[in-house]
């Protein structure tokens, strides 16, 4: 079986949005997706924020760090929370692990939290007084959590100079995630860049072209999975129900308008174009039945692991994922 990803060649990847012409598909928005990592209010040092941009960093180029010998037997612990488990966790762990070695002042001491219950462990930790001095979180909280007072913005942990260095190395996507009130509360460590993976063999065998518009992918889903009122085995399409942030910037559509003169205006949820998005992606359950849809859905959860099962076992002969789906 062979996998493309059709990416425009003259698109930037880390732009909130990437347009698109008329039925064409584009590829959703950036905005409000990404793994963020976090300056917690307690704990912190002003070396934390140290530590916060130089694993940042090497998440991002994955480069090997110089290690040199320790030269201190009591260095500062710094405790990081993330979420990553599975295959992903050891390279968290040898992030780390290089990170240690590079240096004698600091040993971080990596916590993995996976699950879906990471905010509330660390609001617990929190109240508690004895939170992470970092950590990995994977949601648009900044705003949120800022306001709360449960983050430590980094001005308040690096000199101006560094703080400018920061903002002038992250693409401004990233810089406008972790953002709120002019002020720089976190660190992207990565951004989700969504695209429309394909089976090309099973799309040959069955005489169809890559598809190119929102009819292309309804059409193959009324090929590959008929609405026959039997239950689902394969679809040639799906829309993921989470993902209205995602379809509705396709159909040229937005949630906020940040230069609306009037604050009844400012939240633009209702506009045409989500409603459109969110009709079009509501067809899929009128045509084959809310349960059918919803029993499919729940077979998808037996075949996460560290392979690519959604279109090499053809349950999809096409489907929207992340970046994170290229090594498979």
């Amino acid at each position: 079986m062979r996998k493309r990803i059709g990416v425009p060649q003259n698109a930037n990847p880390f732009d909130f949005s990437i347009p698109i012409r008329g039925d064409r598909i584009g590829f959703p928005e950036l905005r409000g997706s990404a793994t963020l990592i976090l300056m917690l209010s307690l704990r912190t040092t002003p070396a934390s924020v140290r530590l916060l941009a130089i694993l940042v960093a090497t998440f991002a180029a994955n480069g090997a760090a110089e290690e040199s010998p320790r030269q201190e037997t009591n260095p500062q612990e710094v405790v990081f929370w993330h979420f990553w488990g599975g295959r992903d966790r050891p390279v968290v762990d040898e992030i780390v692990e290089r990170f240690n070695a590079s240096q004698p002042r600091y040993c971080v001491r990596a916590v993995a939290m996976p699950g879906n219950n990471l905010d509330l462990k660390l609001f617990l930790s929190i109240a508690g007084g004895d939170p992470p001095d970092v950590v990995n979180q994977d949601d648009p909280i900044v705003a949120d959590w800022a306001a709360r007072g449960a983050l430590t913005p980094l001005d308040k942990l690096a000199p101006p100079a560094e703080i400018a260095e920061l903002q002038a190395w992250l693409y401004p996507a990233a810089r406008a995630l972790a953002t709120y009130e002019d002020r720089l509360w976190a660190l992207p460590n990565g951004l989700d860049i969504r695209a429309l993976y394909y089976n090309q063999t099973w799309l040959e065998e069955l005489g169809l072209a890559a598809p190119q518009t929102l009819n292309d992918l309804d059409r193959l889903a009324e090929i590959v999975s008929p609405a026959d009122g039997k239950p689902l085995e394969r679809v040639g399409y799906l829309p993921d129900p989470r993902r209205l942030w995602a379809w509705a910037a396709v159909f040229g559509g937005r949630f906020y308008d940040p230069e609306a003169t009037a604050i009844v205006n400012v939240i633009t949820a209702d506009s045409p174009a989500n409603l459109a998005a969110l009709r079009w992606m509501a067809s899929y359950s009128r045509r084959y039945g809310a349960e059918r849809v919803a029993s499919f859905r729940t077979g998808d959860q037996a075949l996460t692991g560290s392979t690519f099962p959604l279109l090499g076992e053809r349950r999809y002969a096409a489907i929207m994922d992340g970046q994170w789906r290229v090594r498979d």
